[in-house]
C-alpha cells in the first residue's frame, strides 16, 4: 500500500478510528527523529521567515533601552 492509499483509507475511517490511528502512529515515531524533524521544519519555516523579515526592515527587532 502506498501513503497515498494509506492516507485515503484512513480518511475515510470514523473520527474517533482516526483520532486512535493518528496516536498509534505518533507513538511509533522515535521521539528524537520526531524532534529533530520538528526543529528542521521550524528552521526552515518560520525561523528563516523572521530573520528575513527582520533583515529586511531591522526596525522590527528588539532593541534594549540604555542602561
Amino acid at each position: 500500500m502506498s501513503e497515498a492509499e494509506a492516507y485515503e483509507a484512513g480518511m475515510s475511517l470514523p473520527a474517533d478510528a482516526r483520532r486512535r490511528l493518528a496516536l498509534r502512529l505518533l507513538e511509533s515515531v522515535d521521539p528524537d527523529e520526531a524532534f529533530d524533524a520538528a526543529a528542521e521544519s521550524w528552521l526552515r519555516t518560520e525561523a528563516a521567515a523572521a530573520y528575513d523579515a527582520l533583515k529586511a526592515d531591522a526596525s522590527r527587532g528588539f532593541r534594549r533601552s540604555p542602561a
